[in-house]
């Protein structure tokens, strides 16, 4: 019974955790990412606003995922994400202080009020407050059960006989804790059954300390370990893991019994031990933040050098993190930034179709055939992707969700019609040597320079989602519509009945009617934020 008690209180402190995690995002959702990519412009700031990142989204792997994904953006410089991840190492140690708080008695309170807001409102904002109650319920209940198992050990001969032995093998108690923080991915669980274990008087309160450095190490090494499918990410790890281990080594070398915690002083003792978990976190990033830059640079020395120059034209690391999936506001905007990487190369495929047919390359024209390709592939990881966030989203997140599946499917529409269509006849006209006119030249070079800023405007929409970037990018694509339509008008008016004249007239009538279907498959996207208005119903703007 005693053991059973013992992971009965991990677990539902585990899954407490996990589910408040998962109420912050209902509250917060996926603006946590963009407020830290504003309030990061120095590394003090970096620091303070990884603090309160930390404190409204209590998980260290979710936190991980994050950060993670912001660098793999390229918005914020290394040095100052770092600062930010020690910042929110800070910032997770609130939730242990209220954990350590003496509120257990209201544990039925807040499960109450949870299963209130949470079972019984369609509101997504007060279903978020319902969950966050709820989880705290159930982290309050979880620190009843462990100190009752705590107590049930210190009365086993046996087992407190072992604990004694740790007072002479702090490491040991500290490789322990390390053990449990990284199976557990909570520090938050670890700090708390350190706790529920002082409190039942069989961890020795001077021995808290070690299993402080213990769980902080844990943390580092799920931190590392969340970021190893990136080269920047592993670098950033081993950064912040180091910062820990400047900590670290002192206490453990100096022995942990230099923090001597009152067991008769005015706060109890779990807010004392809670506070040295903070007090921890803190010096590593107060000791850490003038030292960011040399840190990463030890990090790409010895760590994660720079690989061996890649192919040209080799893709970049995917941004679809499998352990963001847990966090779908987060998945989200990474699935957001694939789309726009996708978008790029899309875009890059138009760029070195015109510029092959301008020069006449045949070796650049047949590469951006081979490329489509990898535009297919990303279209298929994005869908395995989000088919897998199935759940957690609210009613603007689903809508997103498929907001991205489906303006990816009409990238992929476009990279067929580049590899189908277009190359195939710039490929003919160079190998044939077949000239248009001058003006069927110029109007080609007008839709793409306009085909090319549809692009842009795409881009500004899936990054910005501004309802007047869709209405700009529907009416772009209207008056495009109406101008190629008057074009192929005026080029039907200037044919002359010259059988020589056939091929180039097809030529320069396909590549028309491929720009501006590219064009349409670009302005689909806008179409979402406009459920009532479709592509059947949009009238034309007249042209001018």
């Amino acid at each position: 019974m005693l053991w059973v008690q013992l992971m009965g209180g991990l677990a539902l402190i585990t899954f407490g955790v996990r589910f408040l995690r998962k109420g912050f995002d209902r509250l917060f959702g996926g603006v946590v990412a963009v407020w830290l990519e504003k309030n990061a412009s120095s590394s003090g700031r970096a620091l303070i606003a990884g603090v309160a990142t930390g404190a409204v989204a209590p998980s260290s792997t979710g936190l991980s995922v994050l950060i993670n994904h912001i660098l793999a953006t390229g918005h914020i410089r290394t040095d100052r994400m770092l600062a930010v991840l020690l910042g929110a190492n800070i910032g997770l140690t609130i939730l242990a202080n209220i954990v350590a708080l003496d509120v257990g008695s209201l544990s039925g309170v807040l499960l109450f009020l949870g299963v209130l807001g949470f079972q019984f409102c369609s509101n997504e904002k007060v279903r978020g407050v319902g969950q966050c109650l709820l989880a705290f319920g159930f982290v309050f209940v979880a620190m009843s059960f462990l100190e009752e198992a705590s107590l049930g050990i210190s009365n086993n001969a046996d087992l407190t006989e072992l604990f004694r032995v740790l007072d002479r093998f702090p490491w040991l108690l500290c490789v322990a804790a390390a053990v449990l923080g990284v199976l557990l991915q909570s520090s938050t669980a670890t700090v708390g059954l350190g706790i529920g274990l002082a409190q039942g008087g069989v961890l020795e309160a001077p021995l808290f300390m070690a299993w402080i450095v213990g769980t902080n190490l844990g943390l580092g090494i799920t931190a590392l370990a969340v970021s190893w499918p990136h080269r920047e990410g592993r670098r950033l790890g081993f950064a912040n893991l180091m910062a820990k281990l400047i900590v670290a080594v002192p206490l453990l070398l100096l022995g942990t019994t230099v923090v001597v915690f009152q067991t008769d002083a005015a706060l109890p003792l779990p807010n004392q031990l809670a506070l040295a978990h903070t007090g921890f976190n803190v010096v590593a990033g107060l000791v850490a933040l003038p030292i960011l830059k040399p840190l990463l640079g030890i990090a790409r020395r010895w760590f994660v050098p720079e690989p061996p120059a890649q192919e040209s034209g080799a893709l970049a690391e995917s941004f679809l993190d499998p352990e963001a999936l847990n966090t779908p506001p987060v998945a989200l905007v990474q699935a957001t930034r694939e789309v726009l990487r996708m978008t790029d190369e899309v875009r890059l495929m138009l760029t070195d179709f015109w510029q092959g047919r301008q020069d006449r390359d045949l070796t650049r024209l047949r590469l951006v055939i081979r490329r489509d390709d990898r535009v297919d592939n990303l279209n298929q990881q994005l869908a395995a992707y989000l088919s897998r966030l199935t759940s957690g989203l609210d009613e603007d997140g689903e809508r997103w969700r498929f907001t991205l599946l489906g303006f990816a499917g009409e990238l992929e529409s476009i990279g067929d019609i580049l590899e189908k269509e277009v190359c195939p006849v710039a490929i003919r006209q160079a190998q044939d040597g077949r000239m248009l006119g001058g003006e069927e030249e110029d109007a080609l070079a007008m839709l793409y320079q306009k085909t090319g800023e549809q692009f842009d405007r795409a881009l500004s929409l899936l990054t910005t989602r501004d309802d007047n970037a869709a209405r700009g990018l529907i009416a772009a694509k209207e008056e495009i519509s109406a101008w190629c339509h008057v074009q192929k008008k005026i080029h039907y008016q200037s044919l002359q009945p010259d059988p020589g004249q056939i091929d180039t007239t097809l030529d320069y009538l396909d590549l028309i009617d491929s720009l501006r279907r590219i064009n349409k498959h670009l302005a689909t996207a806008a179409y979402n934020f406009h459920p009532r208005r479709t592509p059947e119903t949009s009238a034309l703007t007249p042209p001018a």
